[in-house]
């Protein structure tokens, strides 16, 4: 009797554990689901965040064609436009690619990249609509810049910037403009440490695209077209008032609707570019050195007759 009583109370152990093990394995697998869950819902918002500024880019581009044409700079048809195409998201959170090296990543902004330049315009003072232009030039980075570099060593470059990314999206990227097309890899670090359901703040190391991250700032909207201001019959007064927000003067310049004044209007040529991508030059420097770039200031002259 003693034994069946053994007996049995070792098969209600047995079973007891049995459940007990059951119940765990459910609880990590209904918050391994939810970790999965939480994890693809970041992945297709930050796709649909990326998608969304590209696509921005493309509008704005278009807007800038539409001010050519209406200031009669262009009287060919549209030109090609921009056009982005992009596969390959992946999210995750900033630790997994700390130890990954740089070109792992990204590709490196050298050859034929595009530069995006901003400008704002105001008809008959009225709200402020942007355009960018967009051009190939030639790319290049800061000599002291390692392609064999770590996203680590990335991002200790400025560590007081970069302390608060906890997340990450990487892609691949095919861009094509005036016949030429160029394929290579971006990513997007979230400034977003902390924060459990917000993506937080992007800011797109896009290597070969110089201007994206002010396209994601660029709350104002993209310029219209307005058939009267190719209609002849228009007055010539001076209407159109041109403004660049990050050319350092930030004066206003004004061009008439005739076409006598000469506008040249140029977004701050440094772009938004992670600054360990940045060429310094050291010509006539004892010691130091500066940025390799032009700022152009926009200018306004009467063409001769």
């Amino acid at each position: 009797m003693k034994r069946q009583i053994l007996t049995l109370l070792s098969l209600s152990l047995i079973s007891l554990s049995s459940e007990i093990v059951s119940q765990a394995q459910r609880i990590y697998s209904t918050k391994r689901d939810l970790s999965s869950l939480s994890r693809s819902s970041q992945t297709d918002r930050a796709e649909a965040l990326i998608r969304e500024v590209y696509s921005k880019a493309v509008e704005f581009t278009r807007a800038n064609q539409a001010l050519n044409q209406d200031m009669k700079k262009n009287s060919k048809p549209r030109q090609e436009d921009l056009e982005f195409t992009l596969t390959n998201f992946h999210s995750g959170n900033i630790q997994e690619i700390l130890n990954k090296r740089y070109v792992e990543l990204l590709s490196l902004p050298t050859g034929d990249v595009i530069s995006l330049s901003r400008t704002t315009h105001s008809i008959n003072k009225g709200a402020e609509e942007v355009a960018f232009e967009a051009e190939w030039t030639k790319g290049s980075y800061a000599s002291g810049f390692d392609p064999e570099w770590t996203i680590s060593n990335a991002l200790q470059f400025e560590p007081t910037k970069y302390a608060n990314v906890g997340s990450y999206t990487s892609y691949s990227v095919s861009v094509s403009f005036k016949g030429r097309t160029r394929m290579y890899k971006a990513l997007v670090v979230f400034h977003n440490l902390n924060q459990t359901s917000e993506l937080g703040v992007p800011e797109f190391w896009d290597p070969i695209v110089d201007g994206i991250n002010r396209v994601w700032e660029e709350k104002r909207p993209a310029y219209k077209t307005r058939p009267e201001l190719q209609d002849s019959s228009f007055p010539t007064t001076e209407f159109l008032q041109f403004s660049n927000p990050d050319s350092l003067n930030n004066e206003d310049t004004l061009s008439s609707v005739d076409g006598s004044g000469v506008l040249e209007t140029q977004d701050d040529l440094l772009g938004d570019t992670p600054n360990f991508w940045l060429v310094l030059d050291d010509t006539e420097h004892a010691s130091g050195n500066h940025g390799g770039t032009a700022v152009f200031t926009p200018t306004c002259q009467a063409e001769p007759n």
